[in-house]
């Protein structure tokens, strides 16, 4: 993804875009530095890649969010259509990963603590699976 992008006398920090699935919550987002110090860069063209996992969401998916900051921490946001109405939307025709990881059992050890005299720490254990994407 690129941004053509400028500020003031204070230099360009960082430009974010956020994209996200325009029938799920869902979202990726990416953030590309000028790291040029301030004053250093004030206008050009920034760039960065958008990550989608596998398994995401399928469908369109839509540019929500493009903002910029300067090294004075000011920003300015945008919506994508205010800025070129035909930028940032892309279909995913892959396909996603629709069901939740599955937990089973839950165990802990010990199941009886005394908090009177000291702390205390509990083991817990479960399982769990997921059908397509895995489980983090």
């Amino acid at each position: 993804v690129q941004t053509n992008a400028s500020a003031s006398v204070a230099g360009l920090n960082y430009c974010s875009i956020s994209m996200r699935s325009v029938v799920s919550s869902n979202q990726v987002a990416c953030t590309a530095y000028s790291n040029a110090g301030v004053g250093g860069f004030n206008q050009g063209i920034l760039a960065c890649s958008l990550s989608f996992q596998q398994y995401s969401t399928a469908g369109a998916w839509t540019t929500y969010s493009v903002s910029c900051y300067d090294y004075l921490n000011q920003y300015s946001s945008r919506s994508p259509s205010a800025i070129d109405p035909s930028f940032g939307n892309l279909t995913n025709i892959g396909t996603p990963d629709t069901a939740p990881p599955n937990i089973t059992n839950v165990t802990l050890f010990p199941t009886v603590v005394n908090t009177s005299l000291a702390a205390a720490t509990v083991n817990m254990s479960f399982f769990v699976a997921d059908d397509r994407s895995g489980v983090r």
